[in-house]
C-alpha cells in the first residue's frame, strides 16, 4: 500500500499510536534546523512581501502598454493608471 492514499492514513495512524505529537515534534525539528530565516523569522518580511503581491495581482487591472522600467495599467474599478516594476 505504499504511495497511495490508503497506505498514508495507516502511516499517519501509526505515528500517532507511537507519538501523539508526532506531526508537530516534526516540525519544530525542521524548524530548529532550518538556517535560511524565512517569514517565521522576520514577520516584516512576511508583511512586505504579501503586501507587494497584493498590490501587484492583475486582477482588476488592464494592461495598457510595457516601458523600460514598468509596466502600464488601468485599474478597472476607479479608472486610474497603475504602473508596476518589471
Amino acid at each position: 500500500m505504499a504511495g497511495t492514499k490508503a497506505g498514508a492514513q495507516l502511516a499517519k495512524m501509526k505515528n500517532l499510536a507511537k507519538n501523539p505529537n508526532f506531526y508537530s515534534d516534526l516540525g519544530r525539528i525542521g524548524g530548529r534546523n532550518s538556517h535560511t530565516g524565512g517569514f517565521a523569522y522576520n514577520p516584516e518580511l512576511a508583511i512586505s512581501a504579501g503586501a507587494k503581491g497584493g498590490y501587484r495581482s492583475k486582477r482588476g487591472h488592464r494592461f495598457v502598454k510595457e516601458t523600460e522600467l514598468f509596466l502600464h495599467y488601468t485599474h478597472l474599478a476607479t479608472g486610474d493608471d497603475v504602473r508596476f516594476r518589471k
